[in-house]
């Protein structure tokens, strides 16, 4: 999840109704998060974006076995089905305050840490899985500015359109 903040200074002549403000920034959060499940959820999950978004490094033995079973070594996709659940299961939603995309029916494999297996009193070391929840929220720079300028017009946008207000609603 990311926070995206946006101050608006009313420099106009006529001030908006907070309240009207507010329903902007709710409708302007929605589609920033609904943007960001479109655009930048699936990329996440192809091939050669690891280094993009900071994944950690897999074990070599880690990338044979995978390799041997399921025919890739892409991060984030075993079978596929924690890439369907991030896709077509995540719900945007939208607040005056920030953007938050909630992920649901992830599954269970996603969230595990560590495969550490012990064959005796040994452990065998070199097994940690990556923390896939992290990785899959990282946001980079280029990310957060872009989503940033598509916030900015269509706050701009909905504010440019609030002139058919009547007079007595505004302050």
């Amino acid at each position: 999840m990311f926070i995206l903040n946006i101050n608006v200074e009313d420099r106009s002549p006529i001030k908006i109704l907070k309240r009207e403000l507010n329903k902007i920034k709710k409708k302007t959060m929605q589609e920033v998060a609904e943007k960001f499940k479109r655009e930048n959820i699936p990329p996440r999950f192809s091939a050669g974006n690891s280094r993009k978004w900071r994944h950690e490094k897999r074990d070599a033995d880690y990338n044979k076995r995978k390799k041997r079973k399921v025919g890739h070594t892409v991060n984030l996709v075993l079978t596929g089905a924690s890439r369907r659940a991030a896709i077509h299961n995540s719900t945007a939603r939208g607040t005056q305050y920030g953007a938050a995309l909630v992920l649901t029916g992830m599954p269970r494999h996603f969230f595990y840490k560590s495969s550490r297996k012990t064959v005796g009193r040994r452990k065998k070391t070199g097994l940690k899985n990556p923390d896939k929840v992290k990785e899959l929220e990282q946001v980079n720079r280029k990310e957060v500015k872009h989503l940033r300028t598509f916030a900015g017009k269509r706050m701009l946008r909905r504010i440019q359109g609030l002139k058919s207000i009547r007079r007595r609603q505004l302050t």
